[in-house]
């Protein structure tokens, strides 16, 4: 396929080693998934460019910088990157960027929570829950060794099912397998039909896959993370909560803790509504 024609996959840039570990993994998953690379850099909309004559020349400089770096990168790693400046918000224009290109997943890198992150909540999850594509978080470079594992819970919610054609997208892709970690729930009955579901869903479609259930005495994330750590190189497939607000993050969610895992295993982030295609 010709490369304009190709879908991308978007990579926030921020001239950081978190943005050069995303932009690292876009470029492995790009190659796998045949799709092209683009990088983001946003000028600080507070920091307004119009008459500003300093602030024009700043951006003028990272914009030949990126431009440079972009082509850098696609001699040393032969896929096809492109990039972007824009004046805006992180926590607005990444999605009003990936709404306008065909972006197939936002790769995002990230130092995790730190001091007061932890009561107003991590950047990356308010970035993560502004728009329904996918997001590919990451703490550290990929690892030298393909992925062929996916970690993937099976719990109580409703839309644990969601996650399936990206199970499926992902196993086809990479050439992997999918890693059942199931949720032990007193009266489980949910979390045994989205099981059964899971379970002929995969086998229908001819998946490898196993099943793992922690003890019950133990904590459902902190489990899964530790046997996540057994399989890499390796990837944790979750679902996004609904309606994330202040009170989620001082209570702590369970996708942050997924997400600043202390393994810096990456982790995708799929939204409610998205399929892979």
């Amino acid at each position: 396929m010709d490369s304009k024609n190709k879908k991308t996959i978007l990579v926030p840039w921020d001239f950081t080693p978190a943005a050069e570990n995303a932009l690292l993994h876009a470029v492995s998953l790009g190659k796998k998934f045949d799709n092209n690379v683009t990088l983001l850099h946003i000028a600080d909309r507070g920091k307004s460019l119009s008459n500003n004559s300093k602030k024009i020349q700043e951006t003028i400089a990272a914009t030949n910088k990126l431009n440079e770096l972009t082509r850098q990168y696609s001699e040393k790693c032969k896929i096809c990157i492109n990039s972007i400046v824009i004046e805006g918000s992180i926590f607005t224009t990444i999605a009003d960027v990936a709404s306008q290109l065909d972006v197939s997943l936002i790769c995002m890198g990230t130092h995790g929570m730190k001091g007061m992150q932890k009561i107003t909540g991590s950047w990356a999850m308010k970035v993560i829950s502004s728009t329904d594509i996918p997001f590919y978080v990451v703490q550290a470079p990929p690892s030298k060794q393909d992925i062929k594992n996916i970690i993937f819970p099976v719990d109580e919610n409703k839309e644990t099912a969601e996650k399936l054609t990206w199970g499926k997208f992902l196993t086809t892709k990479l050439d992997a397998s999918i890693r059942i970690v199931k949720q032990h729930f007193e009266g489980g009955t949910k979390v045994s039909s989205n099981m059964a579901f899971v379970n002929k869903y995969l086998k229908n479609h001819e998946i490898e896959f196993d099943i793992y259930e922690p003890p019950k005495t133990k904590n459902f994330i902190d489990s899964m993370i530790s046997y996540a750590s057994k399989k890499e190189p390796c990837m944790i497939l979750i679902m996004v909560k609904r309606g994330i607000n202040i009170t989620d993050y001082i209570m702590g969610l369970d996708e942050q803790k997924l997400i600043f895992n202390q393994y810096k295993i990456p982790v995708m982030c799929i939204n409610h509504g998205n399929k892979a295609k």
